[in-house]
C-alpha cells in the first residue's frame, strides 16, 4: 500500500489491493514471540537478595518481563513504581532499597496490569498471599503462566510453524469472547469478595446492643 507522502500518481489509475480475505487475518509477532511456547521466568530465590535502588529494579524487571511489551512500550518507569508504592500494591522500600519481596511483586503487576486494573491485581495478590507465603505465591503464579503459555503457544510443530501460516479470524474471535467471559468472572468474584469483606467490617464496627 503507497502511503500519502509518496503518492504522486492519479488515483484513478491506480490498482486498488484486494481486501484481505476476512476469514483469516496474518500475526503480527515480535522476534522475541517464539520463546514463549518455552518461556521460564526466574524463580523467587534467584531474585536478587540484596537490596537495589529503583533504577536498578526498573532495568532487572524490564529485562525479566520486556518480551511481554508490544512495540516500544516500556513495562516499568521509576514513577510506575513509586506508584504502586503510593497505591500499596507493594510494600515501600527499605532505605530507597528494594528486596527479593518487592521485585516479585513488580514482576507479578507488569505482567497482570495487561488485563487488570492496579486495583484487582492489588485483589489478587493478597488473595494469593492468603493461600501462600511470598516465595511460594509468587513461584506457584510465574509456574502457572508459563504452563498456560507453553499450552497456548506450543503444539507438535513447534511455534516457529504456527506463525508462519495465517491464523483462522473466528478462533482470534473466540478467544476474544473467552478473554471477556474470564476477565469478567475474575471482576465480579473480586467485587463480591469485596463486598462481603466490607460488610463483615461493618458489622464489626456496629456497637453491641444492651440487653
Amino acid at each position: 500500500m503507497v502511503s500519502p507522502s509518496d503518492d504522486t500518481t492519479d488515483p484513478g489509475s491506480q490498482n486498488v489491493p484486494a481486501a484481505p480475505d476476512a476469514a483469516t487475518v496474518e500475526p503480527s509477532v515480535t522476534p522475541t514471540s517464539p520463546s514463549l511456547h518455552d518461556l521460564s521466568l526466574p524463580r523467587y530465590d534467584s531474585l536478587p537478595s540484596f537490596g537495589i535502588y529503583v533504577d536498578q529494579l526498573v532495568s532487572f524487571v524490564n529485562d525479566t518481563v520486556g518480551f511481554f511489551a508490544m512495540h516500544d512500550e516500556k513495562p516499568l518507569t521509576a514513577s510506575m513504581v513509586n506508584n504502586y508504592v503510593k497505591q500499596e500494591v507493594m510494600p515501600r522500600p527499605i532505605k530507597k532499597k528494594y528486596g527479593r519481596n518487592h521485585i516479585a511483586y513488580v514482576i507479578v503487576v507488569c505482567i497482570l496490569k495487561k488485563v487488570f486494573s492496579i486495583q484487582e491485581i492489588s485483589q489478587l495478590i493478597q488473595l494469593q498471599k492468603s493461600l501462600y507465603d511470598s516465595g511460594p505465591a509468587y513461584d506457584a503464579f510465574v509456574e502457572s503462566l508459563e504452563k498456560d503459555l507453553a499450552q497456548l503457544f506450543g503444539d507438535e510443530a513447534g511455534f516457529g510453524s504456527r506463525v508462519a501460516s495465517s491464523v483462522d479470524g473466528a478462533t482470534l474471535v473466540q478467544r476474544g469472547v473467552s478473554t471477556f467471559s474470564n476477565k469478567l468472572f475474575i471482576q465480579m468474584m473480586l467485587g463480591s469478595r469485596s463486598g462481603e469483606e466490607e460488610s463483615g467490617d461493618d458489622a464489626a464496627k456496629k456497637p453491641k446492643r444492651k440487653k
